[in-house]
């Protein structure tokens, strides 16, 4: 299962969509839109949730949080140079 959080306006974007049949949704107290999906990997769901930039936060699992940092660290180093 993978849990995404969505920025007030992104999650007005996103709660409509059908991101996988058995998902579930709903408003947390931030504001956020959460949403909670299966997922039999990380790498797809991290590419869906990194398309969001800094609009969406992945909330569990820890795998899936450490390949989006771990994407995100790799990313950032091209343009250290």
């Amino acid at each position: 299962m993978g849990n995404l959080a969505l920025h007030a306006l992104t999650g007005r974007w996103t709660s409509s969509e059908i991101w996988h049949p058995e998902q579930n949704g709903h408003y947390d107290e931030e504001g956020r839109y959460v949403l909670e999906l299966p997922s039999s990997g990380v790498g797809e769901l991290a590419m869906d949730i990194l398309k969001y930039g800094t609009e969406a936060e992945a909330l569990a699992p820890i795998a899936l949080r450490q390949e989006i940092a771990d994407r995100l660290n790799k990313a950032a180093q091209q343009y250290v140079r």
